[in-house]
C-alpha cells in the first residue's frame, strides 16, 4: 500500500452515493493532507471484501444475502478497470467510522507482517519474546511498539523486592513471570494459566530467557473438578465469562485458590484474568500478601462487581497507589495496591 506524503495515521474518508437503485457507494480514500492512498488491485479487492464483513458489526447490519451477493460481485469484477483511488461495491449502508477503522487495521496488518519478518524475536526490558502465530496483530503491534504489558511492567519494576514471592494468576505468554524470575529467581515465582494452548508458547519464552517459574495449567477456585473456560481468538480476552458468542468452550481442571496461597505463601499477587477476579475475591484468603497488581475489567463485570472487588481489598487494608494506577472509564482499571 502506497501512502506517499502522509504525515500521520489520520485518515479522511469521503463517500458519495451514486444514486442508482442498488445504492452503490463510491469510496475515495485520502490522507490527512489530501494525499491519495493508492491500493494495489489485490489490496483493493481484499479491503473491499473485508469491509463487507465489518459493516455487519459497525454500520447498518445489512442482510446476509446482500453481503453474499456483494462478495460475489466483487469476485467477478476486474478491479484493474477501476481507478485505484476508488473502490466501488454495493451495500445497503456503510459508515465512515467502519471504513476508517478498517483502513487503520489494514495498515497495522502490513506493519505487523513486515516487523514479524524482520524481527522474529523482540526484546522488552531484557526479556526476549518470540513472535509466533499465537499472537494476534494487536499484541504483535504492542510488542513491536515496546508497550506490551506496560502498566504491569512499570509496577513490577517499581515494587518487586528480592524477598518477595510472586503468585501470578493469568500467565498470558509468560512475559511478566519471566521478568519477575529474572529479578528474584525462578524459585520465587509461581504462575497459573487456564488456557492449555498457551503452555508451549510460555515454556518457549521461558527457555529463551533461561528462566523456569513454576507454571500450572488450571483455574483457581473454591472447589475442585472442572470448569468451562471460553477461549477467544485473541487469547488475552479468554475468560470464565463468555463475552463473544464465537468463543470456544473448553473444560479446564480447577485447584483450590486458598490451598495454593497457603502452599506458595506469596507476598505479591499479580492478577489479570478478564473478569474472573470477581469470583476469586468472594472467597480469597490474602494471608501474607502485601502487594496486589490487578487489572479490573469493568466493561465485563459492570460497575457494581468492580466496586465489590475494590471493597474487599480495602477491607483487608490494601490502599491504592495512584502513582502506579490508571483507569479507562467504563472499560478497565489497572491498579496497584499495598498494605503495611
Amino acid at each position: 500500500m502506497s501512502m506517499n506524503g502522509m504525515a500521520n495515521d489520520d485518515v479522511m474518508v469521503s463517500m458519495a452515493d451514486t444514486g442508482d437503485a442498488n445504492r452503490n457507494v463510491r469510496i475515495s480514500l485520502r490522507g490527512a493532507a489530501g494525499t491519495e492512498i493508492n491500493l494495489s488491485v489485490r489490496q483493493a479487492r481484499a479491503l473491499a471484501m473485508e469491509l463487507l464483513d465489518i459493516v455487519q458489526a459497525n454500520g447498518g447490519s445489512p442482510a446476509e444475502d446482500a453481503v453474499s451477493s456483494g462478495k460475489n460481485a466483487l469476485a467477478e469484477t476486474d478491479l484493474r478497470s477501476v481507478p485505484l483511488k476508488e473502490v466501488i461495491f454495493a451495500l445497503p449502508s456503510l459508515t465512515a467510522a467502519a471504513i476508517g477503522w478498517k483502513i487503520k487495521r489494514f495498515r497495522q496488518y502490513s506493519r505487523v507482517r513486515y516487523n514479524t519478518y524482520r524481527r522474529p524475536i523482540v526484546e522488552i526490558a531484557g526479556i526476549k519474546i518470540p513472535i509466533g502465530k499465537h499472537l494476534s496483530d494487536n499484541l504483535r503491534d504492542a510488542i513491536f511498539g515496546g508497550y506490551y504489558e506496560g502498566a504491569e511492567l512499570r509496577t513490577v519494576k517499581s515494587k518487586l523486592d528480592r524477598n518477595d514471592r510472586v503468585m501470578e494468576i493469568g500467565t498470558g505468554i509468560g512475559f511478566i513471570s519471566s521478568y519477575c524470575a529474572r529479578l528474584i529467581g525462578s524459585e520465587r515465582v509461581f504462575t497459573f494459566e487456564a488456557n492449555p494452548a498457551l503452555e508451549p508458547c510460555i515454556r518457549q519464552l521461558y527457555a529463551l530467557n533461561s528462566v523456569a517459574p513454576t507454571l500450572e495449567i488450571c483455574l483457581l477456585s473454591d472447589r475442585i473438578g472442572e470448569q468451562t473456560f471460553y477461549v477467544e481468538k485473541d487469547f488475552w480476552m479468554s475468560s470464565t465469562i463468555r463475552v463473544n458468542s464465537d468463543a470456544r468452550p473448553i473444560q479446564v481442571p480447577m485447584k483450590l485458590l486458598n490451598e495454593e496461597i497457603g502452599r506458595i505463601d506469596p507476598t505479591f499477587l499479580i492478577l489479570d484474568i478478564e473478569g474472573g477476579e470477581f469470583d476469586l475475591f468472594r472467597y480469597i484468603d490474602f494471608r501474607n500478601i502485601r502487594k496486589i497488581a490487578i487489572e479490573l475489567h469493568t466493561a465485563i463485570l459492570g460497575r457494581e462487581k468492580a466496586e465489590f472487588v475494590k471493597s474487599v481489598m480495602a477491607k483487608h487494608g490494601f490502599q491504592v497507589d495512584e502513582r502506579l494506577s490508571g483507569r479507562i472509564e467504563n472499560y478497565k482499571e489497572e491498579l496497584f495496591l499495598e498494605r503495611r
